[in-house]
């Protein structure tokens, strides 16, 4: 017989209840309700122990059963919740203990234990899977990590997909194979998910965005020797996050730039179906697209501004970059792109990111692997400053870190109201590039100035 519920009715229970319900408890656990006189407290605790859900004491009330008997349930089906937890946590930690004798050196062992102690190793060799463990164990140690240059999917998943405290970084080379397969097309839906969601639960290291990057540059097409005039700056602006909030004013910037006698390289996506983009706003404004790098550069030749997309500029990228649609979520990809250098040694590049943590991760990677880069947390994700309390830039160089402009309070300038649509966005740029509006608000002024006087430098 299984029963749902059990009432046992004691008018003194004796030693031998709690033990037969002890074994029940253990064959066959059910709640169990007990109603009884006996007040003493070490009768209470044994019948506790032996798995009685709830104890009543001095009779019972009709009235009061059925609330009793739910409280009992009740108690019940959280007490095996917890008790299935903790085996489970249980086992878990057996299996850990064991994958981390498997991986200390014999050595190290033999010193710890004790005088007659069998080896922990001898132990699992005993138990099932112990073997087991220690090949992939010895797999880790020796080989994985000694296939420098060389990395699979499956390998870089294990690695990386271990979440954001136990997961270990691949090295530089490692970095750039896996990377280029995945640009390549050769990882499978599958994986190639995986290990974008990995890396970014875990966020990549300073080594695994060289590697991305030397993967990305290697599937570009590069522009020829004497494409640029060296006597003119060029500055290369990534625009990869468009408008929601605010009007998109990158393209004012790089005009004020173009202004301020510089070349202005600007790439990023064509469009996005959440935001305005610069390439919608470019396109109003007049400014034609580049069908590829050769093109732009034909257009800074004769213009000082190109805009080209991500598309044209680097195929394989934008491939990556547009399964965000379909995870839902940004990529290393979206990393990746803002930190191109599509024309090798650029006179300054800005360098834009969304949240706080990453200005942190940027001056890691630009410390180890020096260039010239205005860094800054941009407007909706976009490199130019605010019009309403301006954020702070930076500049960084191989001699470090410097403070370009710091961050100030200041006023919202009147602005259209419509001009967040690319259209009125547009119409408002060239109106202050007339000096109408006010002229180019004073952050975006200052902006364009500082960057002019450092491209000369």
């Amino acid at each position: 017989m299984q029963p749902d519920l059990i009432i046992i009715d004691a008018e003194s229970p004796s030693r031998n209840t709690p033990e037969g319900r002890a074994t029940m408890s253990a064959d066959h656990p059910r709640p169990v309700v007990m109603f009884a006189t006996e007040r003493a407290s070490d009768t209470i605790r044994e019948v506790m122990r032996a798995g009685v859900s709830a104890r009543v004491v001095d009779g019972i009330d009709p009235a009061r059963v059925q609330p009793i008997l739910d409280v009992a349930v009740a108690r019940f089906e959280e007490f095996q919740k917890l008790r299935g937890e903790l085996a489970w946590a249980h086992r878990g930690c057996n299996a850990a203990s064991a994958t981390l004798i498997g991986s200390v050196p014999d050595g190290w062992l033999v010193r710890l234990l004790p005088a007659g102690t069998a080896h922990p190793r001898a132990r699992m060799d005993r138990h099932p899977g112990g073997r087991h463990r220690q090949a992939h164990a010895a797999r880790q140690h020796t080989g994985k990590r000694g296939r420098i240059g060389s990395m699979n999917p499956t390998d870089a998943i294990r690695e990386t997909g271990r979440g954001r405290y136990s997961a270990r970084p691949l090295d530089r080379a490692q970095a750039c194979s896996i990377f280029g397969q995945m640009l390549d097309g050769s990882v499978d839906p599958l994986r190639l998910g995986a290990l974008l969601m990995a890396w970014r639960i875990k966020g990549e290291s300073i080594d695994e965005l060289a590697g991305f990057l030397d993967a990305t540059h290697a599937s570009m097409d590069q522009p020829w020797a004497g494409a640029l005039d060296p006597a003119r700056p060029l500055v290369v602006i990534p625009s990869y996050n468009g408008a929601r909030s605010r009007p998109n004013l990158l393209p004012l910037l790089a005009h004020a730039l173009r202004e301020a006698g510089l070349q202005v390289l600007v790439h990023g996506v064509l469009d996005d179906p959440r935001r305005v983009t610069s390439a919608q706003v470019f396109a109003a404004m007049g400014e034609p697209l580049a069908g590829s790098l050769a093109e732009a550069l034909d257009r800074l030749r004769s213009h000082s501004l190109a805009f080209i997309g991500i598309d044209a500029l680097a195929p394989r990228l934008a491939r990556l970059l547009a399964l965000r649609w379909q995870l839902g979520v940004r990529s290393s990809g979206h990393t990746v792109v803002k930190m191109l250098d599509p024309v090798p040694h650029a006179t300054l590049r800005l360098v834009s990111v969304t949240h706080p943590d990453s200005l942190d991760a940027m001056r890691a990677y630009y410390a180890a692997h020096p260039s010239r880069i205005v860094l800054m947390r941009g407007t909706e994700g976009e490199a130019v400053r605010r019009l309403q309390n301006p954020q702070a830039v930076e500049y960084l160089d191989a001699s470090g870190c410097h403070l370009l402009l710091p961050a100030e309070e200041a006023p919202a300038p009147a602005v259209a109201a419509d001009a967040l649509d690319a259209a009125s966005t547009a119409r408002w740029s060239l109106e202050a590039l007339e000096g109408r509006q006010g002229g180019v608000p004073a952050a975006i002024r200052a902006q364009a100035g500082r960057i002019a006087v450092l491209a000369r430098a």
